[in-house]
């Protein structure tokens, strides 16, 4: 039991950290990218701790570390002794369900986003080759009144995609800023955004009850969008904001699942960053969130390893006998 409440301790101060202490870092803004890696780490790290607490809590008694292969040699005799208690099966049971129950949630979110967004960008490009005009070898303007600029990726492998712009668009934004905004556009591809803001979604509609991961999806939705801004020199970035002010007030085109709009994110606080940069993190403080990321990612791997050094105990009935006494 002391494991499960370890394992539940150790996401909860996770999630705490992201809430109170990533969520407000003032360094996320100045590297976006670090803070993405960030809170993938913090959330991996509370998906990997619940599992973990879950089987602890499933099976106690067992050592975390050797749980899988304990499980295939412990006998049957072992097993019907470990839960021959009501409370103990209760408890069991109590684990075994929230395991599934999150595997399954998990597994099912990230298995229909992707269906959805792959289907959602197969059919948006077969339209788009009826009716789209060539810009550029990879954008194409869309006869459409609205203003808006996004991205489709060509698959799930590939970095490289289309860029549609719409006519409204391109009627209002000049020549640079048109270029602005499709370098912007390039760095999402490039950077596969889409699939690490469809993964932070599908585990918050998969885990609502616990709001971190809500929260995690908008900050990485907004971390994402201003990591593609850094795609253009700094003196350009009162450019780009104008261009981003003005797609923001015109009427946006609805973009289909998996495409990201250069509008995406919170325009204002964009604006803001691109008009007043700030410097770069030092050396040493980029060190330091490595540091912490890495730590972040390797915290359940290194509390299993500490719970299963304490728990040294075999099972008796599957114990071989010594060939020679």
């Amino acid at each position: 039991m002391s494991h499960a409440a370890g394992f539940f301790a150790l996401a909860g101060a996770f999630m705490l950290a992201g809430h109170f202490g990533l969520r407000r870092a003032r360094w996320s803004h100045r590297s976006p990218r670090l803070a993405i890696a960030f809170w993938q780490a913090l959330a991996g790290a509370v998906v990997v701790s619940l599992l973990l607490g879950s089987i602890c809590l499933a099976l106690p008694g067992f050592s975390p570390v050797g749980t899988a292969g304990e499980i295939l040699h412990a006998c049957f005799v072992e097993l019907r002794r470990q839960y021959s208690t009501p409370a103990g099966a209760a408890v069991s049971a109590v684990g075994f369900g929230l395991f599934f129950l999150v595997m399954w949630r998990v597994a099912r979110a990230l298995t229909r986003h992707h269906r959805e967004a792959t289907l959602a960008r197969r059919q948006h490009r077969q339209a788009l080759a009826l009716v789209e005009s060539p810009l550029g070898r990879d954008v194409v303007v869309l006869d459409h009144g609205s203003a808006a600029v996004y991205c489709i990726p060509d698959g799930r492998r590939s970095r490289r995609g289309k860029i549609i712009v719409t006519r409204g668009a391109a009627d209002h934004l000049t020549a640079r800023q048109l270029e602005l905004v499709l370098r912007h556009e390039r760095v999402h591809l490039a950077a596969r955004h889409d699939r690490l803001v469809q993964r932070s979604l599908a585990l918050a509609e998969a885990l609502p009850l616990l709001p971190f991961f809500g929260v995690a999806h908008q900050e990485i939705a907004d971390l994402a969008e201003m990591h593609a801004d850094d795609g253009i020199e700094t003196e350009d970035g009162p450019e780009l904001a104008s261009a981003l002010l003005q797609l923001a007030v015109m009427t946006p085109s609805r973009v289909p699942s998996g495409a990201l709009a250069a509008t995406g994110g919170a325009t204002l606080a964009r604006a803001r960053r691109l008009v007043q940069p700030q410097p770069p993190l030092r050396r040493m403080t980029t060190g330091l969130i490595v540091a912490a990321i890495v730590g972040t990612s390797a915290a359940p791997a290194l509390l299993t390893a500490y719970s299963g050094g304490e728990s040294g105990f075999t099972h008796a009935c599957c114990s071989r006998p010594a060939l020679f006494s």
